[in-house]
């Protein structure tokens, strides 16, 4: 016990007055940093509502805690709170512009599915601080999630030269790595229609890493079609190639191969051809928030009777480009010109589309779609039926979540149909869904299911059946590293 030495009470209790109200700020920043530390921990535990609510205590005292700050805008960001995140990342942008803040901003971006923006950010930030670990290694994981891999493993190494042995560059770089290893895709797909047609459609696909911009390999697919009292079946054999530039502006890929298709009818002799088929793309992404493509191919029109008995081929030249903006938004247009090998007049099929969308919300997206196409044709069969058809609706989509073990992605449209059969016109309502469920139980490794209804007319749907038409098919796969 403190002891005032004799005849000076006064000066002792000055001095700890003195020494408590020098040392109450110092004891209050400590509780307020350890109330920080313990709202971090929450929220990393995934207990974000005791976590928010333990930030905005400490931030009720001190509104100019800059820790507290980042922490709640980060928990917000993991809750799923994606519009909060991006207005406290912004707020934080606007006080100092900090390395932390931008990246959180970045985060949010790829989180919520706008990667165009995500990949935007993260460059903008690497640009600013090339020294930076956090940059780097987000840039790598937001061009994994798109499938961009020889820049994904690029992005990743730069962070771990700057700092080996980082534990985040180095998970994102094992995953990229069991990505680019040898693969295979396997897939069955069973479907049927309200015309009591069939059909049963399945493709193996191996590829292999042949050096860091380039992968190939080859892929056998069978389909076989029962149309009635027709059947027809179509088994293609390609070797493919994909090609990536350094930067990853520019890519392409090709395939080249042989179609065999054999088709059968009661009391008629059978038929079969077989035939080259080839295909080129050429995409270019000048920006994240740009890219087009442009393609060329020549391959037997289809795998029905009507098509195989003439050995009708399609040439063909199309098109896409597609734009991003920072708020969500995308659209994108596409096109093909096509040329029938077959005919004593010109034979042309030709095909329009565009499509507007928005992100809602965390993981949902909705928008308009419409398409087009048309025969020009003197192959006066029912494949070529309609001439035209033009088809409008609203979408709504779910968007499937990278680098989970379960996923479920889905879309659906509601919209019109228009048909034109033999210079008459007809209407009607379309229906359309499909639902995926898909289980990663590792990188690498992804098996998954998908079903889909529509009655959406195709080629060889007449007037008289275009209003009641049906189709439902299942597809289960599988694509995993080797």
């Amino acid at each position: 016990m403190y002891r005032a030495r004799k005849g000076r009470p006064g000066r002792a209790v000055a001095t700890l007055l003195v020494t408590a109200l020098a040392t109450a700020p110092l004891a209050a920043q400590d509780a307020a940093a350890l109330r920080v530390a313990r709202a971090d921990s929450l929220a990393r535990a995934g207990r974000h509502a005791d976590a928010l609510a333990l930030f905005d205590s400490v931030l009720a005292g001190d509104a100019t805690r800059r820790d507290a700050r980042l922490g709640r805008a980060r928990t917000l960001a993991w809750a799923g709170h994606y519009d909060a995140a991006e207005r406290a990342f912004a707020d934080e942008v606007a006080v100092d512009s900090s390395a932390e803040a931008l990246a959180g901003l970045a985060r949010v971006a790829a989180w919520r599915g706008n990667w165009a923006l995500g990949e935007a950010r993260w460059r903008a930030l690497v640009a600013r601080e090339p020294g930076s670990v956090e940059g780097w290694t987000g840039l790598g994981q937001v061009l994994r999630w798109q499938g961009r891999l020889p820049e994904a493993q690029e992005a990743i190494e730069r962070a771990l030269a700057l700092a080996p042995g980082d534990a985040d560059a180095t998970a994102q770089l094992a995953w990229v790595r069991r990505q680019r290893r040898p693969s295979l895709d396997a897939r069955l797909s069973p479907g049927g229609d309200s015309d009591d047609n069939r059909a049963l459609h399945g493709l193996v696909q191996v590829m292999f890493p042949v050096a860091r911009q380039w992968r190939a390999g080859v892929a056998f697919s069978n389909r076989y079609t029962s149309l009635g009292t027709l059947d027809a079946n179509g088994a293609q054999f390609v070797a493919r190639g994909e090609w990536t530039a350094p930067g990853g502006r520019v890519s392409a890929r090709a395939d080249a191969g042989a179609q065999w298709q054999r088709a059968s009818r009661p009391g008629l002799p059978d038929s079969s051809r077989a035939a080259p088929t080839m295909g080129a793309t050429l995409i270019v992404r000048p920006s994240p928030w740009l890219s087009g493509g442009l393609g060329a191919g020549y391959r037997p029109l289809d795998d029905l009777a009507a098509t195989i008995e003439r050995g009708l081929r399609l040439a063909t030249l199309e098109g896409e480009a597609t734009a991003r903006s920072t708020g969500g938004w995308r659209a994108s247009v596409e096109g093909l010109a096509g040329w029938i090998s077959r005919g004593s007049a010109p034979n042309r099929t030709w095909r329009l589309g565009a499509a507007a969308g928005r992100e809602l919300g965390r993981r949902w997206e909705v928008g308009l779609r419409a398409r087009t196409q048309a025969f020009d044709t003197t192959l006066a069969d029912g494949y070529f039926s309609p001439e035209q058809f033009t088809v409008a609706e609203a979408t709504v989509r779910l968007r499937p979540q990278p680098d989970r073990v379960v996923s479920v992605e889905g879309e659906a449209g509601l919209g019109w149909q228009w048909l034109d059969v033999g210079g008459s016109r007809t209407d009607d309502p379309v229906q359309r869904v499909s639902a995926t469920l898909a289980w990663q139980p590792k990188p690498g490794q992804r098996y998954f299911i998908t079903g889909s209804f529509s009655n959406v007319a195709a080629l060889g749907t007449t007037e008289g059946n275009a209003g009641s038409y049906r189709a439902l098919a299942f597809i289960a796969g599988l694509a995993v590293g080797l």
